[in-house]
């Protein structure tokens, strides 16, 4: 198993140059967790759909059917799974760590999506497209 893969670098100098180079990088090359952490973030944001689906039948009463809200179940369920490790909050005397505090802004920023999406939907009732393009 190859332990490097090629990535796209960008940075920047003092100058604010910018530089593209096509580098290799291996687990040496990262911070302890942050592979990892931006994978969970990028998998806890697909928790978004399945609160949108609770909101809107919670917040519009648009009427959910059983099949929908088993796959709503299992998917959270997932999300929990995936969230677990990092909620030590809840499971140690240490308090709100840094990756618990990560983990709880991803779940939050999937509410306030959830949220836009909602409120979308509710303009398209009295605006016009166009003017619901300009809000948002």
């Amino acid at each position: 198993m190859n332990d490097t893969f090629k990535a796209i670098l960008i940075s920047r100098d003092a100058e604010k140059n910018q530089s593209v180079e096509v580098t290799e990088l291996g687990e040496a090359d990262f911070m302890e967790g942050d592979v990892t952490v931006a994978i969970e973030a990028t998998t806890i944001n697909y928790a978004t759909p399945l609160i949108i689906v609770v909101f809107s039948a919670v917040f519009l009463h648009e009427k959910v059917r059983l099949y929908r809200w088993s796959a709503v179940l299992v998917g959270l369920v997932g999300v929990l799974i995936i969230v677990s490790p990092q909620l030590t909050v809840f499971t140690s005397g240490a308090g709100l760590t840094d990756t618990a505090f990560g983990t709880a802004s991803a779940l939050l920023g999937c509410v306030f999506a959830a949220t836009a999406m909602l409120l979308v939907r509710r303009l398209v009732a009295t605006e016009s497209s166009a003017t619901i393009v300009l809000y948002f």
